[in-house]
């Protein structure tokens, strides 16, 4: 090999280095900005009645829609992180507890309706959400699961909020 083909493998290969850099970091980007802007939905006032109304029916033991508005927005976070838009450390940040609590209150809800419609797949990404952020919380020594006593405050909390 001549001097003039080591160096343009010298320069491909510097400008790929460059490239898988340049692309790590926008896509460090992309995910940070998709992350700020749920966590922002997640904290607007029509979010916080959402989340009211499906504290009262979960204390209740009552239906309600917007406890469906809730998991559902839980649901997109957690096909965010299974296509690995983010990271599970961002949104185990940014969500984990609510959607741990949220899940906890809701799962025996969650699984009589799939019975009941035949479908095992609804709020499946919740649920995958939930063991990935299980798993996360684990290695920070974290509560997964919460006393009935931890999961009423929650509910109260939520009902102010």
């Amino acid at each position: 090999m001549d001097r003039y083909n080591v160096i343009a493998l010298l320069v491909a290969f510097v400008a790929l280095a460059i490239t898988y850099f340049h692309l790590r970091h926008s896509r460090f980007a992309l995910a940070v900005d998709i992350i700020l802007k749920y966590e922002e939905r997640f904290d607007e006032q029509g979010m916080r009645a959402a989340r009211a109304a499906a504290a009262e029916a979960l204390k209740a033991g009552t239906e309600s829609p917007e406890l469906e508005d809730v998991l559902g927005f839980f649901e997109t976070i957690g096909l965010l992180v299974r296509r690995r838009a983010v990271t599970v450390e961002f949104a185990s940040n940014t969500f984990a507890f609510w959607v741990l609590r949220y899940w906890q209150l809701a799962k025996s809800r969650v699984e009589a309706r799939r019975e009941a419609e035949s479908d095992s797949t609804l709020f499946e990404n919740v649920e995958y959400l939930v063991d990935r952020f299980k798993k996360v919380e684990r290695r920070s020594s974290s509560p997964t699961s919460f006393s009935d006593e931890q999961l009423s405050r929650f509910l109260e909390e939520e009902l102010l909020s």
